[in-house]
């Protein structure tokens, strides 16, 4: 299943809200008799709503007699702040625009108070965004996977179709805690090494690098092989691998097996694709032959018992020793 939804967090991810909650945070504090607060300890304490981070920032935490009069203070301050002292990270509107130009739908999930998302994703993304949710009655929030599964309903897009983007921990357990992929960035609040620490699996440093790990995740896939579909597909639902698929094309559904090209051509008119965009990996060649009957680029993969120089006649357009390098080449 290709990705069609996006759903992102909003502070550290697309916006860069540090300097306005620094101020807000600190004219709260000014007003409680607390000592200001730095942007790095700030950006350390984002990440999981505005109650937690007056709560990181008090000397007493949530439980300082202080706190109930801080927020409030802190809420009063950020009702202009929140403008004047938050801005898109570079590319990011950039970002925002390639995924729409591709047909994607797009949201934001974020633990600040519900208006201010909808109003920060009004003031700088405008159209781009399509559904905006922060928390509320009846939507907990992050970790819990109540804000992200909300903006699918409200979008009226399948979980098998998105994805999550987010920049810290919280970010990571919402996706695994709504069944959905999660990609990381690094430009935010939390470090790579943090992230990594937490279980991330995709981190990407800038919104060129994460368009390229979406479109990645998102570029069609199916399978063409010589043995039966039907074993294939045990094979790939064992290892729960079906749902990355868009179908699967074995040796019952054609008449003749490659490297006769009637597989990679049932599976272009399915695709509704050129020859020239679809790229066909394989570690035989057989494989090769096929490609190349249909007319379509080959990329030769080592991980079989083909050598490299038994491909070159077929000319690949390259050649991954191993799968991990592969991935590496198409994300690149």
């Amino acid at each position: 299943m290709t990705l069609q939804t996006i759903l992102f967090d909003l502070d550290g991810t697309l916006l860069d809200s540090a300097p306005g909650l620094m101020t807000s945070t600190n004219t709260a504090l000014a007003r409680c008799g607390c000592p200001p607060r730095s942007l790095a300890q700030i950006t350390a304490a984002m990440g999981n709503g505005m109650a937690d981070l007056i709560a990181r920032s008090l000397p007493g935490g949530a439980e300082d007699p202080r706190f109930a009069a801080c927020f409030d203070a802190f809420q009063e301050a950020y009702q202009s702040d929140m403008f004047t002292g938050s801005a898109p990270y570079p590319g990011i509107l950039e970002l925002l625009e390639a995924l729409g130009n591709r047909g994607c739908r797009l949201a934001v999930v974020s633990n600040k108070r519900d208006g201010a998302v909808k109003a920060l994703c009004r003031q700088f993304f405008g159209e781009r965004i399509a559904v905006a949710i922060g928390e509320r009655p009846g939507v907990s929030r992050k970790p819990a996977p109540d804000s992200a599964l909300t903006a699918l309903q409200e979008l009226g897009m399948p979980a098998q179709t998105a994805a999550y983007v987010g920049d810290s921990e919280v970010d990571i357990a919402t996706a695994r805690n709504a069944h959905l992929p999660c990609f990381s960035v690094d430009w935010g609040t939390r470090t790579r090494e943090v992230l990594e620490a937490h279980g991330a699996v995709s981190i990407s440093h800038t919104p060129e690098e994460l368009l390229r790990a979406l479109h990645s995740r998102g570029v069609k896939t199916a399978i063409v092989s010589n043995k039966r579909g039907d074993t294939i597909q045990y094979i790939m639902e064992r290892y729960k691998l079906m749902d990355q698929l868009e179908f699967v094309i074995g040796s019952e559904d054609v008449h003749a097996p490659k490297p006769d090209p009637q597989g990679l051509n049932m599976a272009l008119e399915r695709m509704g694709l050129s020859p020239k965009e679809l790229l066909f990996c394989g570690d035989t060649v057989l494989d090769a032959g096929a490609a190349k009957n249909a007319g379509c680029p080959f990329c030769a993969v080592l991980n079989g018992t083909t050598p490299a120089e038994d491909f070159a006649d077929f000319r690949p357009v390259h050649i991954a020793p191993d799968l991990f390098e592969l991935r590496q080449w198409l994300e690149g």
